[in-house]
C-alpha cells in the first residue's frame, strides 16, 4: 500500500524538499542509469579512472556514447550497492511526480532506518557508518558524459548527488560522528543530470525516461547480477526472440575490468546456474566464427491453473548450423511449476488437459 509521504517546504530557504515516512511502493529508475556502466561492480574501494563507450570494433561500429569517471582517492567510485541510496531518492522524488505534485524538487529527506529496512539490512551501527561512506562516495564521483536526459547534455563534469545534510527533529544540522537524537534524518540533493529525468514523468514534451524495477533487484548481493539485471530491464521490452549481445560487448557495458573471456564468461555461466535474476533469464550462444554472444530473455509469468489445466509452450532454439526451429510440449504448471520459467513466450496456450500429453514437433 501507499507509504506515508508528505512534502512541505524548508522554513529556511523556502525550498521544495519531499519527505519520506517510510519506503516508496514502486522503485524507479533512469534509462541513462541502467544504460551506462556508471558504478563500480567492486565491493572494495576502486579508486581507479573509468572510461567507456559503446563502440564495438570487431563490427565497425562507431561509438555514439561515451562515458568518464573519476573518483577521489580517499572514497573510491561509487558502486551499486550504493547506487540503491540514489535509486530509493529516484524513487521518492518520481512517485511524488507521477502523483502531479508540484513542489517535488531535487531535495529529499528520509530517515536512515527507513533506507536499511527497504535495502533489507538491519539498523546497526555498522550499516548506518556503509550509508554514510556510500553518501560520500556518490558526493564525490565525479560524471563526464555526453548522453542527454530531459533532452539536455551536461557540458561539464558533475556529481550524482550534490549535497548532504543529517537533520535532527529539532531542525538541527549534525555533523559527521556527531550524537544525533532519535528520527535523525538525511537530507539529499540529487543532480540536475538525473533530476532531468524524473521531470519527463509528468512533462508531454519527452518520452518517459523512467522505468520501474523488480524489488528483488534492490536485494541482489552481487553487484554483477546488479548490472546484468539493469542491462535486460533496459532492452529487453516485450522483444519475442530477447537481447542479442555480444559476450566481449556485455563485459564493456557491464564495466567488468575482467581481462580474461575465458573468466568473463565462466562468471556468467556461474549466474546462469543460480538463476536468480529478476523478471529476465540469459543464454550464452556460441558462436566460433562470430564470437560467443549472450541473449537475454524476459521470465514467463502464468497466471495461477486448476489442476486439470495444462499449458502448451514454445521453446526457441538456435541450432548448430545457425538455424532455428521451435519445440512445442505439453506442460503440467501446477505439478511442476518451475517448468516453463526458462522458455521464451513465443506462443503460451492453456489446452484441456490431455489424457495423454505428447510433444508436437
Amino acid at each position: 500500500m501507499a507509504t506515508n509521504i508528505t512534502v512541505y517546504r524548508d522554513p529556511e530557504k523556502r525550498t521544495p524538499v519531499t519527505e519520506v515516512g517510510a519506503y516508496p511502493r514502486d522503485i524507479k529508475d533512469i534509462l541513462a542509469m541502467l544504460d551506462l556502466p556508471i558504478f563500480s561492480l567492486s565491493l572494495g574501494k576502486d579508486s581507479e579512472p573509468f572510461e567507456w563507450n559503446n563502440a564495438v570494433p570487431s563490427r565497425n561500429i562507431p561509438a555514439t556514447m561515451s562515458l568518464e569517471v573519476d573518483c577521489s582517492g580517499k572514497l573510491g567510485r561509487a558502486n551499486l550497492q550504493d547506487k540503491m541510496i540514489l535509486v530509493y531518492a529516484v524513487s521518492i522524488l518520481a512517485t511524488e511526480r507521477a502523483r502531479g505534485n508540484p513542489c517535488a524538487d531535487r531535495k529529499v529527506r528520509f530517515q536512515m532506518k527507513d533506507l536499511l529496512s527497504w535495502m533489507d539490512r538491519s539498523a546497526g551501527g555498522k550499516e548506518y557508518a556503509n550509508i554514510e561512506r556510500g553518501i560520500d562516495r556518490l558526493l564525490s564521483t565525479t560524471i563526464f558524459t555526453n548522453i542527454r536526459t530531459g533532452g539536455k547534455r551536461a557540458t561539464e563534469g558533475f556529481h550524482l548527488l550534490e549535497s548532504k545534510k543529517i537533520v535532527g527533529d529539532d531542525g538541527e544540522t549534525y555533523a559527521v560522528g556527531d550524537p544525533r537524537p532519535r528520527g535523525t534524518q538525511v537530507e539529499l540533493v540529487i543532480s540536475e543530470w538525473v533530476f532531468r529525468s524524473i521531470a519527463t514523468v509528468d512533462n508531454s514534451a519527452y518520452a518517459t525516461e523512467i522505468l520501474k524495477i523488480a524489488p528483488a533487484y534492490v536485494k541482489l548481493r552481487s553487484n554483477l547480477e546488479k548490472r546484468l539485471y539493469e542491462i535486460a530491464r533496459r532492452h529487453v521490452g516485450h522483444k519475442q526472440r530477447g537481447f542479442l549481445i555480444g559476450i566481449e560487448e556485455l563485459r564493456s557495458k557491464c564495466g567488468s575490468k575482467e581481462p580474461r573471456p575465458d573468466r568473463w564468461k565462466k562468471q556468467l555461466k556461474a549466474i546462469i546456474a543460480k538463476d536468480t535474476l529478476p523478471e529476465f533469464y540469459f543464454k550464452i550462444e556460441e558462436d566460433r566464427v562470430e564470437g560467443d554472444k549472450v541473449r537475454f530473455f524476459r521470465r514467463i509469468e502464468l497466471p495461477a491453473i486448476s489442476k486439470t489445466t495444462w499449458y502448451q509452450a514454445v521453446r526457441f532454439m538456435t541450432n548448430e548450423d545457425g538455424s532455428h526451429k521451435h519445440e512445442f510440449f505439453w506442460v503440467d504448471k501446477d505439478n511442476n511449476p518451475e517448468s516453463l520459467k526458462s522458455y521464451s513466450r513465443l506462443a503460451i496456450r492453456r489446452r484441456r488437459r490431455p489424457r495423454t500429453p505428447k510433444e508436437e514437433g
